[in-house]
């Protein structure tokens, strides 16, 4: 979906197309909250201008998603399924340490796209439905499957002291979004998660 960059005045005036059936519409209202979330911010953007940028009103997109959380839920669930299927192990990592972080500096790096959404995404996660969280955590299952196996592996070979796979997982997952809230209220950027990360291994290491 292209965005029209003609300056809209009086005279030339663009009304965005009206999707025509219930998918096309969807799909049109998730590019179009991604597009302003990422140049405006989730608190910055409305339903009103999610609804101008696809030719809806804001009733027309309650239709779909009863709120712009709802949008941004999808969105992010979305995002994790796409970046599960997308990574790729680096094949130069020579522990199990090393295999973790990589991942995680992987995370951070593609975090930088929708970093200024972060202490938003933070303060809504809270206000879930139970299905959303039940989503939620299949899809961090999924996108944590790499660090599962760097865990099993590192405990095979002694260098992490045996642990619960899951929860050390969770841990680790935790570290890096504390990380990050850190590094958002600070001012910073995803990398300066990675520390943290590191501080969280420690507790692994045999």
């Amino acid at each position: 979906m292209t965005l029209d960059k003609t300056p809209r005045t009086p005279g030339n005036a663009a009304t965005p197309r009206r999707p025509r059936n219930r998918d096309a519409t969807i799909q049109a209202v998730l590019e179009s909250a991604q597009r302003l979330f990422a140049t405006q911010g989730f608190d910055r953007t409305s339903l009103v201008d999610i609804a101008a940028e696809t030719g809806l009103s804001p009733r027309g997109v309650i239709l779909h998603f009863s709120s712009k959380a709802d949008i941004a839920a999808e969105l992010m669930l979305r995002e994790l399924r796409a970046r599960a299927a997308s990574y790729r192990a680096d094949d130069d990592a020579k522990s199990a340490t090393a295999c973790i972080l990589a991942f995680f500096a992987w995370m951070a790096e593609g975090d930088k796209r929708t970093f200024i959404n972060f202490p938003a995404l933070w303060g809504f996660a809270a206000r879930w439905s139970a299905k959303v969280e039940a989503t939620c955590e299949v899809a961090m299952q999924e996108l944590l499957a790499p660090v599962g196996r760097a865990v099993e592996a590192g405990v095979a070979s002694g260098e992490f002291r045996p642990v619960d796979t899951e929860l050390a997982c969770d841990v680790l997952w935790r570290a890096y979004m504390c990380g990050q809230r850190r590094a958002a209220i600070r001012g910073g950027k995803p990398t300066d998660a990675l520390p943290q990360v590191e501080r969280a291994l420690t507790l692994l290491r045999a």
